[in-house]
């Protein structure tokens, strides 16, 4: 759902989901992680998109776009400039960059 309301630009709605799936894989699902830090920066919080994109780097240190995301955040741009990705993708391993899934 927090990727349905995404891309329906309803950010405040998928920032709700997302932090809920986020937290019901104990913060290792990455993908949702991903959009959340997006969905952060599309609120105008710049910061709390940053936390995201750092735990994503710390969890995929060989992932370039999770990297290069958060090189544009921290340089004021928009998070996925300069970047040829689609809109809506799973950007990251299934794991998210856990070792095993993790259930609730």
């Amino acid at each position: 759902l927090g990727l349905f309301y995404y891309e329906l630009e309803r950010y405040e709605d998928a920032s709700s989901f997302l932090r809920r799936a986020v937290s019901l894989a104990n913060g290792s699902f990455g993908n949702a992680r991903y959009y959340l830090g997006l969905t952060y920066s599309k609120l105008k919080n710049k910061d709390a998109a940053i936390v995201q994109f750092e735990k994503l780097v710390v969890d995929n240190p060989d992932n370039t776009l999770a990297s290069n995301v958060l090189e544009n955040l921290k340089a004021g741009k928009d998070p996925l400039f300069g970047l040829n990705v689609p809109a809506t993708s799973a950007p990251l391993p299934d794991t998210g960059g856990a070792t095993k899934p993790v259930l609730p």
